[in-house]
């Protein structure tokens, strides 16, 4: 059964498409380090402090996880998570490949999901139970795709924890022989919403960040996307998450975490 929370939806789209208007053209792009292998730029604190102040304005007692100020933590009420520029390195650098996006959660479960690529002008978004949208037109995973002639993202190796970068680089090398194409765009919004519009048939995400996350779940469980984490079905303790177009597909990528 699909609840209603188109108000939640089309505030949040506007908000981002706004955001992206009032900063993009005129605020600095600069790369300021905030950690290792890590930076932020003055649009992206931009950026998020508008989508705060609005979240904080229209839904004063909901809670919100954002990537550069971490609000709350958790997400068993309602809550918002926030990603104000997925992709900092792609956008700072003049790339295309890179998102807005942002989700609410609602006892525990993930119901809207909007993630917006400006730049390649296209809007996705999706609400639980109603399915997955690219401009107003309904998207669906190839459910018939077979690995010959598929495409599987990866996303950026890890950093900060080398074990995991370290699978994912057997992983790759694994399915190489079995995959047509493997990718890695740099930004979970374009890994995610290629997926979920069949432009790729499955990503491969190592992170337990909520914020790079949970759109991008959401919208590729409603475009009919199976979604694995360790131990079965994604949670969030999953160390990874794996969508994938149909089960051929998510059998290869599977096998090669053995």
């Amino acid at each position: 059964m699909c609840k209603d929370y188109t108000e939640e939806r089309i505030f949040i789209t506007e908000v981002l498409q706004s955001a992206f208007d009032k900063f993009y053209y005129e605020t600095d792009r600069r790369k300021i380090k905030k950690g290792e292998f890590d930076i932020v730029t003055p649009l992206d604190l931009a950026v998020e402090e508008f989508i705060l102040e609005n979240i904080r304005s229209t839904y004063p007692d909901d809670m919100i996880l954002s990537e550069e100020n971490l609000s709350d933590t958790n997400a068993f009420e309602r809550t918002w998570t926030v990603d104000p520029i997925d992709g900092t390195f792609n956008m700072a650098d003049n790339s295309p490949l890179f998102g807005m996006q942002c989700a609410l959660i609602v006892e525990n479960e993930p119901v809207v999901s909007v993630i917006y690529l400006p730049l390649l002008n296209e809007l996705y978004y999706a609400q639980r139970g109603c399915g997955a949208f690219r401009d107003e037109k309904r998207i669906r995973v190839n459910s018939s795709a077979d690995p010959e002639s598929s495409i599987v993202s990866f996303a950026d190796y890890s950093h900060i924890c080398p074990e995991d970068a370290e699978l994912q680089h057997r992983m790759i090398g694994h399915l190489m022989p079995r995959i047509a194409k493997i990718r890695m765009f740099g930004a979970a919004s374009i890994d995610f919403s290629f997926a979920a519009g069949a432009r790729t048939m499955g990503t491969v995400l190592f992170t337990k960040n909520k914020w790079d996350l949970v759109p991008g779940i959401l919208l590729c469980r409603e475009a009919g996307a199976i979604v694995m984490g360790n131990g079965g079905n994604y949670t969030w303790d999953s160390n990874f998450v794996i969508a994938a177009a149909n089960e051929v597909i998510c059998d290869e990528i599977l096998s090669s975490m053995n």
